[in-house]
């Protein structure tokens, strides 16, 4: 794992990955995280997922391309992706392309460990 990119940390069940970088803009960038993550989710069954975005100010679109297609397979191996700890302008964006309505996104860690039951 890239582990200037991120940090993983298992809480209980579930993988709290944590971005570290607070812009998330180039294409190497994404490609790389989404790649990290990725296996994260094919090496685990029924994956309890945090993504935290505390560190993130801003995030290039083709990141939530890759988050609506991380979600789905997450779904397909029946586990469950919460993201965390969005800053407004970015939850803005969020809201405008409705994505706030495909991806399950809680206010914190704590609220998204409780999203998992």
């Amino acid at each position: 794992m890239n582990k200037s990119r991120l940090m993983v940390q298992t809480i209980k069940d579930a993988h709290h990955v944590s971005f570290m970088d607070s812009r998330i803009l180039d294409e190497s960038s994404i490609k790389a995280i989404y790649t990290d993550i990725n296996e994260l989710v094919t090496t685990h069954d029924k994956i309890k997922l945090i993504l935290d975005f505390e560190n993130v100010d801003y995030l290039s679109s083709a990141v939530l391309g890759k988050l609506v297609a991380l979600n789905k397979e997450v779904k397909a191996a029946k586990g469950h992706m919460v993201l965390a700890n969005i800053k407004k302008p970015i939850l803005e964006v969020f809201k405008i392309t409705k994505l706030d309505q495909v991806l399950d996104i809680r206010k914190d860690a704590f609220a998204a460990m409780k999203a998992f039951g």
